[in-house]
């Protein structure tokens, strides 16, 4: 897996009172069965609002190594075979030049992938989450976030706190 995250899935809940916000993630920690350091309790105005919803900077960074790593190096060796398949058994021009068509497929397809291991690390998924959290902070309003393991985790959580009436977002 790529993502080396503890906790790859997030769920919030916004709320308009200090209550409401308290009792749901205390269910959360009662219904849903999750540990009460994965939940988090961000307060208007909070200035620990990126900390609290992103608290595993450690896993960011080992996502971001694993992910540009791991995708360059499939890439690399995908774009080396199909340069192989194209100077075996492809067109003319192939043929003729086989070491332009071994590196330019080989940098293409490690450019290609590299690119795309930045597109997991940056987890648009995680980042709408994260900014509804910041924007409601800043609003006022209580927020609740929820770090998961797991989907069935994540699953859980969505259902708790969806039925507290809750602004839910989540993670894929």
């Amino acid at each position: 897996m790529l993502v080396e995250e503890e906790y790859p899935h997030v769920v919030s809940g916004s709320y308009r009172s200090h209550r409401h916000a308290r009792e749901s993630a205390q269910s959360l920690v009662d219904t849903a069965g999750i540990a009460p350091q994965q939940v988090m309790l961000v307060a208007p105005q909070d200035p620990q609002v990126e900390r609290k919803v992103e608290p595993d900077s450690r896993g960011i960074f080992k996502t971001l190594l694993k992910a540009h790593l791991g995708t360059a190096v499939t890439g690399f060796f995908l774009g080396l075979g199909i340069a192989l398949a194209l100077v075996f058994f492809g067109p003319p021009w192939a043929r003729s030049s086989p070491v332009l068509v071994l590196t330019a497929f080989a940098l293409t397809g490690t450019l290609a992938s590299a690119l795309l291991g930045g597109l997991i690390t940056l987890r648009p998924d995680r980042y709408r989450v994260a900014r509804k959290a910041m924007k409601e902070s800043l609003r006022g309003d209580w927020t609740v976030v929820a770090h998961c393991r797991d989907a069935n985790e994540k699953s859980k959580v969505a259902h708790v706190i969806g039925n507290d009436d809750a602004d839910l977002r989540r993670s894929m």
